[in-house]
């Protein structure tokens, strides 16, 4: 018991972490990004549980505002018609995707496994909890 009250007063508390940069942002000061979402490619197979399906969206995202956005594909989320949100299945292959102002840009290979009875209906863009962007499925 002695041990422990030495070891516990013999180490400092542990410094903070810092704080990670959110992964949407829109740069130079915008409230709230201006983005529009477009399905361009959709496809589901099988997976290893046959109560699932692998949902892969290729998305293009059009930046109608007048700043840099710039997010991951982490930030993407499906939703189904009872209200579900369903995030990206395969979250450690983020991909950056940088939008310039007036421009469009591509996020392909973005992977969901959800239940094969979901009816997704909407995909959304979302920053810091609240959706930016949103398209019917």
């Amino acid at each position: 018991m002695l041990i422990l009250l030495a070891a516990a007063t013999a180490f400092p508390a542990q410094a903070q972490r810092p704080r990670k940069t959110p992964s949407v942002q829109a740069t130079q000061g915008d409230a709230r990004p201006s983005i529009t979402v477009a399905v361009i490619d959709r496809q589901s197979t099988t997976t290893s549980n046959p109560d699932n399906l692998l949902i892969t969206l290729s998305l293009r995202f059009t930046n109608t505002g007048s700043t840099l956005i710039q997010f991951t594909n982490n930030n993407i989320a499906l939703l189904d018609s009872a209200g579900k949100r369903y995030h990206v299945t395969r979250a450690r292959f983020a991909e950056t995707v940088a939008v310039s102002p007036g421009g469009s840009a591509d996020c392909s290979r973005v992977f969901f496994e959800v239940p094969r009875e979901a009816r997704i209906s909407e995909v959304i863009l979302f920053m810091r909890g609240a959706v930016v962007a949103r398209t019917r499925f």
